[in-house]
């Protein structure tokens, strides 16, 4: 807002919109305070009771006008301060909200690490039931094999000691018959013991392979939670950024009510020297 310039004519009432100077060249105040030419008989210049009029306006115009300025600015810097505390009551509510949920975080990435401990442990376990149930089927497979193998033999001992008998009772050979008679119940007794010993490893392969089963389905379950940790956890990085957007944003409006502070500063000492000048004149001219 420019400063206005009056003539040496008077004027009535008072107008705020800028400071008042004279008119005169580049003397401005200075060159108006010098002493002007009257006469009582109607000079050309401004006589002593007009000039004290037009300082006197020109004082109270620039009272207005200052203390208007300094009216805005401070209201200004009342805003500033505002929109500071409101920018720190968000921030402070933003810190604490950013605080639980790292502390969410933390425990989740506790909570996912553990997790994923688990699901190596029991992915240990079920590849060691896996090679149980191999070692214990192959094992099952080579019993079948012999006992097969033993069953061909039962059956031709057999068959030789039906022929035995058939021709023991043609020609009696007590002592033949009875050798073949005990290697026929150590065959049945060895073909006992290997099916027992079959039903058994069967049963253990059943058992091996349930496990096996049940800790592939909890190795599954282990990953889906290990995954949904992960999900909520790139969760909890996306609110640390908008933390730390927030807090740039706080540091700005820092620096922006700085500003308005040194702004109201600089235009308080400007019109505190402008109204010095302006009482200084005036007490010199009057």
């Amino acid at each position: 807002m420019r400063p206005r310039s009056i003539s040496s004519s008077s004027s009535s009432g008072t107008d705020d919109s800028g400071p008042l100077v004279p008119k005169g060249g580049k003397g401005g105040l200075l060159a108006a305070s010098q002493p002007q030419p009257f006469s009582n008989s109607g000079g050309s210049g401004p006589t002593i009771p007009q000039l004290a009029q037009q300082f006197m306006k020109l004082q109270q115009s620039n009272t207005n006008y200052y203390q208007n300025t300094i009216s805005v600015q401070k209201g200004e810097i009342t805003q500033g301060r505002i929109d500071l505390n409101d920018a720190n009551q968000r921030y402070s509510t933003e810190q604490r909200t950013s605080a639980l949920y790292y502390s969410k975080f933390t425990s989740q990435q506790s909570q996912l690490t553990q997790a994923q401990n688990d699901l190596t442990a029991e992915k240990s376990k079920a590849s060691y039931w896996y090679q149980q149930y191999g070692v214990l089927y192959n094992r099952a497979q080579t019993l079948e094999a012999t006992n097969e193998g033993l069953t061909a033999r039962i059956a031709i001992l057999e068959k030789a000691n039906i022929d035995l008998k058939n021709e023991r009772e043609s020609r009696p050979t007590p002592s033949l018959d009875q050798g073949l008679r005990a290697e026929l119940a150590l065959a049945q007794s060895e073909v006992a013991a290997l099916m027992a010993m079959k039903n058994e490893l069967e049963q253990k392969v059943k058992k091996a392979e349930k496990d096996a089963w049940e800790w592939w389905n909890r190795s599954q379950e282990l990953e889906q939670a290990s995954e949904e940790l992960q999900n909520e956890r790139a969760e909890k990085v996306a609110l640390r950024r908008d933390v730390a957007s927030l807090r740039q944003k706080r540091e700005r409006d820092k620096e922006r009510l700085q500003k308005l502070k040194e702004r109201a500063e600089r235009s308080e000492t400007l019109a505190r020297e402008r109204r010095e000048t302006i009482e200084r004149l005036t007490s010199r001219r009057v």
